[in-house]
């Protein structure tokens, strides 16, 4: 599912390219591969598609945050090649570590999330 707004001009869309850049787009993409990732990692199947989202996140960041798309190919590339021992503290934990770098991009772009976030917390 494509974000509704992208980029930091906030222009709504229906229709969101691979390649556009969006913090948002690479948010999602991260969060679903970590999600899938953490299923059933020995499966062929699920790395190819974990591999296939980290990706798509990388497409969302290869121009704007070019670092960090560097290093989401980067793991892609082991993910698919099954190279989990290069990771001594694990491919969930890199995985986490760059969703967590997509989620700090995002939020950059949209710092009103953690107001509503703090406001949201505050009413609970």
């Amino acid at each position: 599912m494509a974000c509704s707004c992208h980029g930091k001009d906030k222009v709504r869309t229906v229709k969101t390219l691979p390649t556009d850049q969006c913090t948002l787009c690479a948010h999602k993409h991260m969060d679903d591969a970590l999600s899938l990732f953490r299923e059933i990692p020995y499966e062929r199947i699920n790395r190819r598609v974990v591999v296939g989202f980290v990706r798509d996140a990388m497409r969302h960041l290869q121009i704007d945050h070019r670092d960090v798309a560097l290093e989401l190919r980067d793991l892609a590339i082991a993910i698919d090649e099954v190279r989990d021992a290069e990771y001594p503290t694990g491919i969930i934990t890199e995985i986490e570590r760059l969703a967590d770098k997509c989620d700090e991009l995002f939020i950059a772009d949209n710092p009103l999330i953690i107001d509503r976030l703090n406001n949201l917390n505050k009413e609970t």
